[in-house]
């Protein structure tokens, strides 16, 4: 039995700069974690994807998550139980080991670069880097900007929004779904990106999320 796999994004761009949530699910629900570290190009994405396949023919639940800036690429995968075990692109964003060599790994792939590759190209990396640098400020002052005219809108909308009608129809829903059904067991609170903007525009993985669902609501 082939084990379900679920995509997320791995990041969010944001008026506040990127957004993960990596983390936190270092922190709160992974038993093991590899750190990939160094220049890559794609070839991370492509292992991800090996491993993300090799664990699923296993049938086990994989979850895949997307980077915003290229599309159909991995920068992680999270392999639920019995392993939570995770695969992390960790060089952009940086994130660093929190319980080194116990629990955290780090892979280094500096040793791959060719050194002499590097001295005849370095003023042009560089060169390249600042340009990025340049259109990440670009990009997210605009996004900063959109902010600021939505909170403005939003104060428009809240003058004229119906805060007991709305307590209302939140009872109505909370009625439907559950009524007074009890389930004597502890729940599970997870964090999870679903949705962000990328260079083609606004994406989400609602439907690989919600696939198995019979019931979806959107409020």
């Amino acid at each position: 039995m082939t084990g379900i796999v679920t995509y997320f994004f791995g990041q969010a761009m944001t008026g506040q700069g990127m957004k993960h949530l990596y983390k936190e699910l270092m922190s709160t629900e992974a038993n093991t974690v590899y750190l990939l570290k160094g220049a890559h190009s794609f070839k991370i994405s492509e292992q991800l994807r090996k491993l993300a396949n090799h664990y699923s023919d296993k049938g086990v639940e994989v979850e895949c998550f997307l980077d915003p800036l290229f599309e159909n690429t991995f920068e992680a995968i999270f392999v639920k139980n019995p392993y939570n075990i995770l695969f992390l692109q960790a060089t952009n964003p940086s994130i660093e080991p929190i319980v080194l060599e116990k629990r955290d790994k780090v892979i280094s792939l500096y040793d791959c670069l060719d050194e002499q590759k590097l001295i005849l190209q370095g003023g042009q990396l560089e060169q390249l880097h600042e340009t990025k640098a340049k259109y990440y400020q670009n990009c997210f002052t605009a996004l900063s900007n959109a902010i600021k005219i939505h909170d403005d809108w939003e104060v428009e909308t809240r003058r004229y929004m119906n805060w007991e009608g709305l307590d209302e129809q939140f009872d109505e829903l909370k009625n439907d779904l559950f009524g007074e059904a009890k389930q004597d067991k502890l729940a599970k609170r997870t964090h999870r990106l679903l949705g962000t903007l990328t260079p083609a525009g606004a994406r989400d993985t609602v439907q690989s999320i919600t696939k198995d669902l019979e019931r979806r609501m959107f409020i």
